[in-house]
Order: C-alpha cells, then sequence, then structure tokens
C-alpha cells in the first residue's frame, strides 16, 4: 500500500490521471447539464460583465454543493447493493471534486465568451439611419427636458391661487409667515440636483458655510433650478412672484450622494419620502381646497398634516384650469 502511494508521488503523470479520473466525472456531467440555454446565459454573462460576477461563486457555489451532497447520498443509498460502488465515503469525497469539475466547465464557458468591449464594432451609421438615430436622441433629450422643466402651467395653482411661494419666501423675503428653510423642505421630502450647484456652493456647503436654516437659502436653490420638479418665477428685482411643479415633482429622486436629500437624480424613480400633505398646509390660501371639498381652512390642514390629502392634489390638473391664462402654457 504504502509503496503504490510513493509511486504515485513520484510519477507526475500518474498524479495527473488520477486527478483526470476523479474530475472527469464532473466535467461530463457538466457538459450534460449545460444545456444550449445555459451555454447561452453563461457566454452573455461573461461577455457582458467578464469577471465581475465572480463573486456570486461562493453564495452559488454553496448551494450547488449541498444540492450535490444530497444526490451523492441519495446515489450512495441506492448502490449499496453494487459491489463496485461499496465504498460511499470515498465516492463521497470523488463527488466534491467531481463538482469542482463541472464548476470548471461553466467557468471554462463564460471566461471564453468575448468581452463585450471588445466585441466587434457595428459601422457607423449614414444616410436615413444616421438620420433616424439623430432624432430619435433629440426626441429623448426634448423629453427629458419637459419632463424636468415643463411647469405645464401649474403655477397658475401653486403660485397663483394657493400662493405657495409666499410660505416658502417668508416675511423677510416679499412673502408671508416664518418661510420655509431648506433642513424644512428636505424635512418634507423634496430633494436637490446636486448637478445644479456650481462647485464653489458645494464646497461652501461642505465647509458648513451655508445656513440651512435660512429660507433665502432656499430661494436661491429655486433660483438655480436645483429643487427637482419644483420651479419658482422672479420678478425683475429677483423677488419670486410664482412657482410651479414639474412630473419630477413626485417621480424623480435624487440618490443622496452628497447629502441625505441632496444628489444626482434619478429620473423616474417615485420619491416615496415627499410628503404632500405637509407642502400644501404652508400655503397662504387654501380656499381652492376649501371650495373643492366643502369644508373649513382648520379641516384642510388637519387632513392635509395626516397625509389623507395627496390624493386629492393629484387632481390639480382639473383644479388649475379656471386660474389657468387662456393660452399661457400647454396643459398636460
Amino acid at each position: 500500500m504504502n509503496s503504490s502511494k510513493n509511486e504515485i508521488k513520484k510519477s507526475p503523470a500518474k498524479r495527473g490521471n488520477i486527478l483526470l479520473r476523479l474530475l472527469g466525472p464532473g466535467l461530463v456531467t457538466g457538459a450534460a447539464a449545460d444545456d444550449p440555454s445555459g451555454i447561452a446565459t453563461y457566454s452573455q454573462a461573461g461577455a457582458q460583465f467578464g469577471y465581475g460576477l465572480l463573486w456570486t461563486v461562493f453564495h452559488a457555489g454553496r448551494f450547488r454543493l449541498m444540492r450535490i451532497l444530497i444526490a451523492s447520498a441519495v446515489w450512495a443509498g441506492s448502490c449499496q447493493r453494487c459491489p463496485e460502488f461499496r465504498g460511499a465515503s470515498v465516492q463521497l469525497k470523488t463527488m466534491i471534486i467531481a463538482f469542482v469539475g463541472a464548476g470548471l466547465f461553466g467557468a471554462v464557458i463564460a471566461s471564453a465568451a468575448p468581452s463585450s468591449k471588445k466585441a466587434i464594432a457595428s459601422p457607423p451609421q449614414q444616410g436615413f439611419d444616421a438620420e433616424i438615430a439623430r432624432s430619435a436622441q433629440a426626441m429623448l433629450d426634448e423629453g427629458r427636458k419637459t419632463f424636468r422643466y415643463e411647469t405645464f402651467g401649474s403655477e397658475a395653482f401653486w403660485g397663483d391661487a394657493l400662493q405657495l411661494h409666499k410660505a416658502i419666501a417668508g416675511e423677510k423675503n416679499g412673502g408671508v409667515g416664518s418661510g420655509v428653510s431648506p433642513k424644512t423642505a428636505l424635512s418634507v421630502g423634496l430633494k436637490v440636483d446636486v448637478d445644479a450647484l456650481p462647485d464653489a456652493l458645494k464646497q461652501q456647503i461642505k465647509a458648513g458655510k451655508v445656513n440651512l436654516d435660512d429660507p433665502a437659502t432656499t430661494i436661491a436653490l429655486l433660483k438655480l433650478n436645483a429643487a427637482v420638479g419644483v420651479t419658482a418665477f422672479a420678478n425683475p428685482d429677483g423677488s419670486v412672484k410664482s412657482m410651479g411643479i414639474q412630473c419630477a415633482f413626485c417621480h424623480s429622486t435624487v440618490d443622496d450622494s452628497f447629502a441625505p436629500g441632496i444628489g444626482k437624480r434619478l429620473d423616474g424613480w417615485a420619491n416615496r419620502d415627499l410628503n404632500v400633505g405637509a407642502i400644501v398646509s404652508l400655503a397662504p390660501n387654501l380656499k381652492p381646497f376649501t371650495g373643492l371639498l366643502g369644508v373649513d381652512v382648520q379641516t384642510v390642514k388637519k387632513v392635509s398634516l395626516a397625509g389623507a390629502l395627496v390624493a386629492t392634489t393629484r387632481s390639480w390638473t382639473r383644479m388649475a384650469r379656471p386660474f389657468a391664462p387662456t393660452g399661457s402654457r400647454r396643459e398636460r
């Protein structure tokens, strides 16, 4: 017995032969189990992500090993009557090594797939194809701009009717009340687009040199179009005369990469932090709501602060029409 082991240690060819015999079942099983759809999946994943998904091997491998161990136990139990398969403990070790061989088969397929970056580049478009591509991109750009910045005349309701801009500005800035600071605005779910902020302002915010408790800072952010989904309309002297909202008000958020509530836009992501009721309750003139609902101002504020007014505010397009000047802006 010892002599055979020494012989194996001295013979690399025999060691390779034994390793091949152990990996062989796994390679054959992998080749049999990896059907055309699996091979296509491995190839696409390898081409698109390269080794970027290699970390999943550790997690997926554990489940795959458990599956093979269970299958091995069932197989060993069913083969106890077969003299050639009496050594179940030896077979368990063999199956574990065979699992490595099966995994190697899938890994080879995935790594052999050409990288998408190295794939054959499509020839540049010419003629009508190029014109169609330019037109499609222009439509996407225009749609993004409309989604982000078009108010559709909503300033006639939010500004002219509710006068919400006056509550935001505060009495010191030509409005009413104490005003809405950036901290308060962020607390009710409003978001700030960090890409709209000048670099100098970003550095000042990081250094704590910007007063985030001052409503004047909120007005400055509105004038920079940095408040996601909100646009302020200014008078010639710089004071705010009205405000409107865009689709992005409800249907965009930020990634909080700069600070909570401040980051890069995520268009199409619902703003789940938005408290529309709390925002509406700040408006100096709530008559459009009292007239619609047939209740007094205190009831509107109570309901809005409870968050039950959110669904009602979604009908602002119907409510804004009586206040909108004829032909001022296109309707949604």
